[in-house]
């Protein structure tokens, strides 16, 4: 199969993450300023891939299954360890740890969508994935939340409420994630509902 370009950049951006990872734990909780202001750069790198590989699909048309699989399992990556690492005393930014129960909530949000993608695999043996707009403006926020954390020891030099404003956002990240996961799961509930109702119904028609 051959990838377009919007794939491709989607790839890069995935592959992005070793390094993300390695250099955010290898700054050791503030220890090693350098590491942090690559692993800085690298997200960044990430999230404006984000912004061009959906430009890409929508330019060329060439929004595919694999790209559709693809792009959310990169942001869902990036974030999983994003979450660990700076919720982790060892490597979280100094001065900036983010709540290790805000780190649960952004995971749990992923895992328990997940878990509504299989519960719908396995009563339709269709793989629906329902993107709504609360859960896109919560990955924006989520994002905001992961670059501010990132650059909290600099800005916070001359913002004397940067600080505040983060621990501000840990809260409004955490509400929206739990929003839009019952909101994910509901549909998805009211989805298969639906389709297994059409499913009886044709069956009756038919017999």
């Amino acid at each position: 199969m051959k990838l377009g370009w919007a794939n491709r950049v989607t790839i890069v951006r995935m592959a992005l993450i070793v390094p993300f990872v390695y250099c955010l734990a290898i700054a050791g909780g503030g220890g090693n300023t350098k590491m942090r202001h690559i692993a800085t750069a690298i997200f960044l790198l990430m999230c404006i891939s984000d912004m061009v590989d959906g430009h890409l699909a929508r330019l060329h048309d060439d929004i595919t299954k694999l790209g559709e699989f693809l792009d959310p399992l990169a942001d869902k990556l990036l974030m999983l360890f994003a979450c660990i690492l700076l919720a982790m005393p060892s490597t979280a930014v100094a001065g900036f740890r983010l709540p290790p129960i805000v780190a649960m909530v952004i995971i749990g949000k992923d895992v328990a969508i997940l878990w509504n993608v299989v519960r719908c695999y396995r009563s339709l043996k269709i793989v629906h994935v329902d993107t709504i707009m609360l859960g896109k403006i919560a990955a924006v926020f989520q994002l905001a939340m992961i670059g501010f954390i990132l650059i909290g020891p600099e800005v916070s030099r001359s913002l004397n409420w940067w600080e505040d404003f983060v621990r501000v956002l840990y809260w409004v990240v955490s509400v929206l994630a739990v929003t839009a996961a019952y909101v994910n799961i509901h549909r998805g509930t009211l989805y298969a509902r639906a389709r297994l109702r059409e499913r009886q119904e044709a069956a009756i028609s038919e017999s």
